[in-house]
């Protein structure tokens, strides 16, 4: 993930390529508890993440918010009680691109500082 990590979101037209499948999963194997969903039709990146209470839910979804208007990347978020589920997908080439993984590791980086 580390490497993930040093890695910047793109918006250059020739990084807009969505990702193969082997690619998505050597990618997952570093990102511990992600995995592939269907939303809207399209293959995105999930993960559903335990927090202590609601408030805890909406402080961490904020910082996920800050990241995305930051990167101009943003996610699909579902806040409950205790729980955030994330989706990260390129909505504008209906898949998987590097931008969501590297989109994933940083959400993962600001959870285990939470």
């Amino acid at each position: 993930m580390d490497d993930l990590l040093k890695k910047k979101v793109s918006h250059l037209t020739e990084d807009k390529k969505l990702l193969d499948q082997s690619s998505v999963t050597i990618y997952l194997q570093s990102l511990a508890g992600w995995s592939i969903q269907k939303i809207d039709e399209e293959q995105a990146l999930y993960k559903s993440f335990k927090l202590k209470d609601f408030s805890s839910s909406v402080e961490f979804a904020q910082k996920i918010c800050d990241i995305a208007n930051s990167n101009d990347h943003h996610p699909r978020l579902i806040v409950n009680w205790g729980k955030l589920e994330i989706y990260w997908w390129s909505h504008d080439m209906g898949g998987i691109n590097t931008n969501d993984v590297i989109m994933a590791a940083q959400t993962e980086n600001i959870y285990n500082k939470t």
